[in-house]
């Protein structure tokens, strides 16, 4: 069978002193499942990097996709046993809270559990290190990860299965169909939809909104990560608002406002240079809570439909998966490396489509037999 695409899996050092590696490559037809496929090929790359990188002492955080399906299906089912398993552990932790009369946690029943594991009279042997599921416990976070400790301390070693999607490809998704017109994108009573943004600069001349370009408006070039961004920047929004007082037309931006500040806020977790920490958890959780009260309206209004008036199930997720992981990312950064940045911008599989452009330079790819 003749294959016409490139498949690349990199390694990405989540810092900027380390540029992306490549690790595997091989020619496809694209027609392949995420069971075997997908599946061998991660355990290939995962134990060449055991053998290789991990005694150098390097962490394999996770794996990024730009959306696929089959790769998203396997990073879900991993959170998904990994759930499976916190959910069993935190019933134990409260049946032994109880017992003991204190308040705990899952990590601390664990840990005390290995410390006091007796048979009879004598001591168990028992492993240096304890690996198991962590997650945030607020409400609504449904996203787990996998980390290890240490027996003695309880201290954080490492985390892995710390999946997450491609922040510029995902906001890029979310533009995408207030831009189509094949949707219409309701939110309350309002219609978000880009054709506001010619209000823009009809209202402003060229050299006030010279960061808003009539390509970024009709957008010619879909995979333009930077017109987003000038799309949903603060002046944008800020006319956007003053366009809906009667002096200034009375326009119905609302809903355009709306989402595209939670556009903003979804790019700012990851490539603000200005925010902290604190700042970045917050915005994730506004994101999450804004599409799901968003969905929930729409999935129970009688007259609308999720299919027509809201972002597909498969970006949902996604999204939802990449606010997540992104919050858990700077949990173990603060438990792994408190003394470095944390290294949101590089999160993604950005590194694979840079490579991909520099590969087209050198001209289309011939059939592989």
């Amino acid at each position: 069978m003749a294959s016409t695409y490139l498949r690349v899996i990199m390694c990405n050092p989540l810092n900027d002193w380390l540029p992306p590696m490549v690790c595997f490559v091989s020619a496809t037809c694209n027609k392949f499942d995420h069971v075997p496929h997908v599946t061998s090929q991660w355990d290939i790359t995962l134990a060449e990097f055991n053998r290789v990188l991990r005694p150098l002492g390097c962490n394999h955080t996770g794996r990024g996709s730009d959306g696929d399906g089959r790769r998203t299906k396997l990073q879900h089912e991993l959170a998904n046993k990994a759930a499976q398993k916190l959910n069993a552990l935190t019933a134990a932790a409260l049946v032994l809270q109880h017992r003991w009369r204190r308040p705990t946690n899952v990590v601390y029943v664990v840990y005390q559990l290995l410390r006091r594991r007796v048979t009879g009279t004598v001591l168990v042997r028992i492993s240096l290190t304890f690996t198991m599921p962590i997650s945030l416990s607020a409400n609504g976070f449904t996203f787990v990860a996998m980390a290890t400790y240490d027996t003695q301390s309880g201290a954080m070693l490492s985390i892995t299965n710390l999946s997450s999607q491609d922040p510029k490809h995902k906001g890029k998704r979310l533009d995408m169909p207030l831009q189509s017109s094949a949707k219409t994108m309701l939110i309350g009573n309002y219609c978000a939809s880009a054709i506001d943004l010619f209000l823009v600069r009809n209202y402003f001349d060229d050299e006030q909104v010279r960061n808003l370009r009539t390509s970024d408006l009709r957008r010619d070039d879909r995979q333009n990560f930077v017109a987003v961004v000038r799309l949903s920047g603060k002046l944008v929004i800020v006319v956007l608002t003053i366009l809906q007082q009667p002096a200034h037309g009375g326009h119905r931006t609302q809903g355009t406002v709306a989402v595209y500040r939670m556009i903003s806020k979804y790019l700012l977790i990851f490539f603000s240079h200005k925010l902290t920490l604190e700042e970045r958890v917050r915005n994730a959780g506004y994101v999450c809570q804004f599409l799901r009260l968003w969905h929930v309206s729409v999935k129970f209004h009688p007259e609308r439909n999720v299919q027509d008036n809201f972002y597909s199930n498969q970006n949902f997720r996604h999204v939802l998966l990449s606010c997540q992981s992104a919050v858990l990312f700077m949990i173990a950064c603060r438990e792994l490396t408190p003394s470095q940045i944390c290294g949101l911008f590089f999160i993604g599989s950005d590194c694979c489509e840079v490579l991909f452009s520099i590969i087209g330079g050198w001209g289309g790819l011939s059939s592989w037999q």
